[in-house]
């Protein structure tokens, strides 16, 4: 009944703080957008829970719980008015984000659209680190391009729903892909003469062929 009014389970990572509970992790199903799960109800999970699933069960003087009650009213309240009396509508969060087609640069990135949404903004960032990277009015999916590659980066999408925006969803972490062509390291040298020395390094992929650029340092002349 719920999720025909709006509400995700309480394991999605869209609701304000994230998961709201751990039942679906804990009885085997994954939190709805990879986040956290949230903690272990003490008196009982809600009806959008699975702790039916678990020990803990169904108590139903908890209702829908706070966070999903209020997104079943909004839609309630949004469906049974004159479209001139009412109220703006709320502005959820995406849901299920996903991350597909990872190569070593890029990533194609998909989420549950929001009804009344009118646009979506992305933010993201190596995994970490402090400061985000918005880039506004994205559709879904949505191709991130100019990664570097072997890094985890950090993805979140929001909804834009006219004048109102929904938090950002909890992220999604992913790794980019390795270069096709990495370079090697750890050059070493040895045995020089005065027309040769050998050179040493660890290829890091499949390369069977490579270049050097050498340098012809002139040392000054002193006499002996």
């Amino acid at each position: 009944m719920g999720h025909n009014l709006v509400s995700p389970h309480t394991h999605w990572c869209g609701w304000v703080g994230g998961a709201i509970d751990d039942c679906g992790p804990t009885a085997g199903y994954p939190t709805e957008g990879g986040c956290d799960p949230g903690p272990t109800p003490t008196n009982g999970g809600t009806i959008m829970s699975y702790c039916h699933l678990l020990g803990i069960g169904i108590n139903f003087a908890n209702g829908f719980g706070p966070q999903p009650g209020d997104a079943i009213r909004d839609a309630v309240t949004s469906a049974g008015c004159l479209a001139a009396s009412c109220p703006a509508p709320s502005c959820t969060a995406p849901t299920a984000l996903t991350v597909t087609g990872i190569t070593n640069a890029s990533a194609i990135i998909g989420w549950n659209s929001i009804g009344g949404a009118s646009a979506y903004n992305l933010q993201y960032r190596v995994s970490g680190s402090f400061s985000w990277t918005t880039i506004g009015g994205v559709s879904n999916p949505y191709t991130l391009t100019g990664l570097s590659p072997s890094t985890l980066y950090e993805v979140q999408i929001q909804a834009v729903c006219g004048a109102n925006s929904s938090p950002y969803a909890t992220g999604v972490i992913f790794e980019t892909g390795t270069s096709p062509c990495p370079e090697p390291d750890g050059l070493d040298a040895g045995n020089a003469t005065a027309m040769s020395i050998d050179l040493d390094w660890t290829e890091n992929g499949n390369a069977t062929q490579w270049k050097f650029n050498t340098v012809r340092r002139v040392l000054p002349w002193a006499p002996a």
